[in-house]
């Protein structure tokens, strides 16, 4: 799976009942998945061209933790890519509201 990165597992009852998700991230397509395996399905939460993060747009995400009900994933924009078009001097959190 070039270009993803499985960035967290856990239960969160109290976000999605009774689901079990895996968050994954692709850097190199600046975008976020969940992995129900509840449902055996992927869908996509987010994806966006090149930004920079100021806006909260990813930027080479690569981490997530689920914190006061939002999904947050750390973009590390440390490589230009196809989407990536140049490596920013600052490192950016985006934040995803999670449906009940």
């Amino acid at each position: 799976m070039d270009g993803y990165v499985i960035l967290q597992a856990f239960n969160i009852h109290n976000f999605l009942k009774d689901n079990f998700n895996i968050f994954v991230a692709n850097y190199e397509n600046n975008s976020v998945h969940q992995l129900n395996l509840d449902t055996n399905t992927i869908s996509l939460l987010w994806e966006n061209d090149n930004a920079d993060g100021s806006d909260g747009k990813l930027d080479n995400p690569c981490e997530t933790i689920i914190y006061k009900g939002k999904l947050l994933v750390v973009n590390y924009d440390t490589f230009q890519g196809e989407k990536n078009k140049e490596i920013d001097a600052f490192h950016t959190i985006s934040s995803f509201e999670l449906e009940n």
